[in-house]
Formats: structure tokens, sequence, C-alpha cells
């Protein structure tokens, strides 16, 4: 019985870990709204954290089967549109990154395409990728606001992006991609680790972990399209 009770408590922390992020994303949408970049980047950064262990937690300890009447695949979706879409569409918007005439569509634009790719039965491939670019909007706010380009350039980078959802590259999935698996675990602590130097740092971002997160962030994109010709053939 002891031991019964004892999965049922971890399964529920696992889930409590992933509802967290919806925690760290009101925190994050507090500082937004107080202009404090540095701090919603950190909280975004803790929601982050969040999402990359607690699936790898739930699949070691077999959540699925302890608490087989709770969704948390349902619970990390919500989560993760909270957390990867909506807060980083409001930093965009708030932090004036885009050109006033056209932060509003834009915004909207991005809440669409985001929600069209979430819903997609096939937005994560029976062999565990993404199809087409995983509304990492965090990230792409994180770059926007760190290399300070101007609002025309960031429009089009995020119009790309948003393109960029209907194209059908197979995106790594670093915690469950079983292809490479430790090329792209490798890159992501990488990323995390540097990006998270450049968070710390801001606004006076240091050069080699700017550079090196957005350098890690490149091979990340070019294997996945590597891998997606490969695949093909």
């Amino acid at each position: 019985m002891m031991h019964i009770n004892r999965n049922f408590l971890i399964a529920w922390l696992v889930h409590l870990l992933t509802a967290s992020g919806l925690l760290w994303g009101f925190l994050a949408t507090l500082a937004i709204i107080a202009n404090d970049w540095k701090q919603a980047l950190l909280w975004m950064s803790a929601s982050v954290a969040a999402d990359a262990i607690d699936g790898p937690i739930s699949r070691i300890f077999r959540i699925q089967t302890v608490l087989p009447h709770f969704d948390g695949a349902l619970l990390d979706t919500i989560v993760d549109f909270y957390t990867y879409v909506i807060v980083p569409v409001l930093f965009m918007y708030m932090a004036g990154l885009f050109p006033q005439d056209a932060s509003v569509w834009v915004s909207i634009l991005v809440l669409l395409v985001s929600g069209y790719q979430f819903c997609q039965k096939d937005a994560k491939t029976p062999d565990q990728y993404f199809k087409g670019f995983p509304s990492y909007w965090n990230v792409t706010v994180f770059y926007l606001l760190a290399f300070g380009w101007n609002n025309w350039i960031n429009l089009i980078i995020v119009m790309l992006l948003c393109i960029s959802i209907f194209v059908p590259i197979k995106y790594f999935y670093p915690t469950r991609t079983t292809v490479s698996r430790r090329a792209t675990l490798t890159i992501a602590l990488l990323w995390g680790s540097s990006a998270f130097v450049v968070i710390l740092s801001y606004p006076n971002a240091i050069p080699w972990a700017l550079w090196g997160s957005f350098c890690c962030a490149i091979i990340y994109i070019l294997m996945s399209i590597r891998q997606t010709l490969l695949d093909r053939k």
C-alpha cells in the first residue's frame, strides 16, 4: 500500500511540475506589464526548464499508467501554448519590437498560426519530431530583444517564422527524438546555458554567450533540415 501511495504522490508531483509552467508564465506576464524585460526572461526560462524535465521524469515513472484518468499530455499542451505563445506574443507587443502600425495584426497572426500548429494531429510526428516551426516564440523574442534589431527586421523574421509553421520540416524533439540524440541534447544544453548567461547579463549581453547560443540555434535548425531530407530519401 505504501508503494502505491508513493507512486501516486510522485505522479501528482510530476503533474504539479508541469502545471508550474502556468505560474512561471503568469509571473512573466506581470513582469512584462511592468516593462521588466530581464525578470520576464528569467521567469520564461523557468517555464522552459520545467517543460524540459517533466516529460522525461513522467516517462521514467510511467505516470500515465499510475494516473490513467488524468491527461498529463493535455495539461502540457495548455501550459506550452501559454508559455511558448501567449506570453512571448505579449512580450513582443509590449516591448515595441514591431513597427507601431503593425504590432496588433502581427501579434494576432502569430496567435492564429500557432493555434493551427498546436492543433495538428501530427504536430508531433510518430517518430518524435515536431512538424513545422514548433512555435518557439519565447526563443524568438529572446533574440529579438538581445540583438536589438530594427523593428522592420523583427517583423520580417517573425513573418518568415509564421510561414515556416506550414513548411513540413521535422524539427528535433531533444528529449524524445532517438536519432542523433546525444548531439541534440548537447546542443540543447549548450544553448540553454549560454542563453541563461545572456539573460543574467542583460541589457549588456555578453557577446560570446549571445553568439554561442545563436549558433546552437542555427545548428539545431540545420540538423533538422538535414534529417528531414534524409528521411524523405
